[in-house]
């Protein structure tokens, strides 16, 4: 993420691979302080913090379908009107803090055996 400002909504990682919204409060050289929306505190490095536009553009969402504690794959229909739709067709209206994301990696298919041939 680049030009990282105090108090600049993000997306970072969380020990658990995933991310989640959060509020930049420090930026320490190479790596970001930030306040999570559920309360909790972190430091990411820069490469694992993710503007929000950037993060809506580039990243499987996931939702807590009616504010519960799963979350399920989807994909918003605008980041402006916040409207989840879950993967099994369900729509709902969300909050930022019911999302988290998942990168999503490139992969290269001419690295991957085949068993075409096989």
């Amino acid at each position: 993420m680049q030009n990282i400002q105090i108090n600049q909504l993000c997306f970072a990682q969380w020990s658990d691979k995933y991310y989640y919204p959060a509020v930049v409060s420090a930026v320490l050289h190479d790596h970001v302080k930030v306040v999570f929306l559920d309360g909790h505190c972190g430091i990411a490095p820069v490469e694992h913090v993710v503007g929000l536009e950037e993060a809506f553009k580039t990243m499987e969402m996931q939702g807590k379908w009616q504010n519960g504690w799963l979350f399920y794959k989807g994909a918003l229909a605008s980041p402006q009107t916040m409207v989840m739709h879950y993967d099994d067709g369900d729509i709902e209206q969300v909050e930022l803090r019911q999302l988290r994301g998942v990168r999503m990696h490139c992969i290269d298919l001419r690295q991957q055996k085949s068993d075409r041939y096989n």
